[in-house]
């Protein structure tokens, strides 16, 4: 373990991990930018959920894509797919354990850091220090924290994604410039972060009634259709659009893109629409 920072003249491959949910990449994305900027000549492989990886092909500060869904009967399969890299530095960006740090140090790697790493059963293979979670700060500052083992101590807030024209094709006819859009994203990854459906049918038939121009999109992934059509029939307003699970992953992430507003609890979602610039409401489900 060390405070200090890694010579890099004799880095040339290195490993991002971030193979979990939607937002946690997205708090990565970052990172990416800030170290494929300071050192353009090294390779940046990431390694991506199965689930989500198609949102981040067209990002920009990549060479390539390897993925794992971070379960021990893939293990072997994606480490051998790493291994051909020959793989200088791991950050751990986000990833599960007991995998995630056992798949950095099967690799070969030289470094691999992980932070927060306070707790973690394997942080005596962390290049970095014991580091504990600092809960006042936001996410995205353990990712650059990260950074500075590498010699990077820029700092970028600026969570990105990269739309091409084809993710805006499915529903290009289906919105009308002549009114304005707000999605409801009622559905989260548990239970705990979900608002009640009589709740959001309130909040939504309030919406319609304070502005005829407003049309409401009700967005959610394919398992979260039945959730969606039940809240429709809540709403019961032909000025409400239930689109959920209707577009592959890319083009429901463009459809946020394109909304004038979203109102959302805490999941995937939210981070899109910030990485896409798109205002927000989130509901804290916990105090309300």
């Amino acid at each position: 373990m060390s405070n200090d920072k890694i010579d890099m003249s004799s880095v040339n491959n290195i490993l991002v991990m971030s193979n979990t949910a939607i937002g946690d990449t997205l708090f990565a994305t970052s990172s990416l930018r800030l170290i494929k900027e300071r050192y353009p000549d090294k390779k940046i492989i990431i390694l991506l959920n199965p689930k989500n990886y198609k949102l981040f092909i067209t990002n920009p500060y990549h060479d390539n894509i390897e993925l794992f869904n971070g379960k021990w009967r893939s293990f072997l399969a994606a480490l051998m797919k790493l291994r051909k890299f020959e793989i200088d530095i791991v950050l751990i960006m986000n990833g599960n354990e007991p995998q995630a740090t056992p798949l950095a140090y099967c690799t070969g790697a030289r470094y691999i850091i992980r932070v927060p790493n306070i707790n973690n059963e394997f942080n005596h293979l962390h290049f970095n220090e014991p580091i504990s979670r600092n809960y006042k700060r936001h996410t995205i500052n353990t990712r650059l924290k990260q950074l500075e083992y590498i010699g990077i101590t820029d700092k970028n807030y600026e969570m990105e994604l990269f739309p091409t024209t084809e993710w805006y094709e499915p529903f290009n006819l289906t919105l009308n410039k002549n009114y304005q859009y707000i999605g409801i994203q009622a559905g989260a990854s548990t239970i705990s972060r979900m608002w009640f459906n009589k709740k959001w049918a309130l909040l939504a038939q309030k919406i319609l009634e304070s502005n005829n121009k407003v049309r409401i999109i009700l967005t959610g992934s394919p398992e979260e259709k039945s959730l969606t059509k039940l809240l429709e029939q809540a709403i019961d307003n032909d000025r409400v659009l239930n689109l959920a699970g209707k577009y592959n992953i890319c083009s429901a992430a463009a459809l946020i893109g394109s909304l004038d507003l979203l109102i959302t609890p805490d999941t995937g979602p939210l981070q899109i629409a910030a990485a896409l610039k798109v205002p927000t409401i989130a509901i804290s489900v916990a105090s309300s």
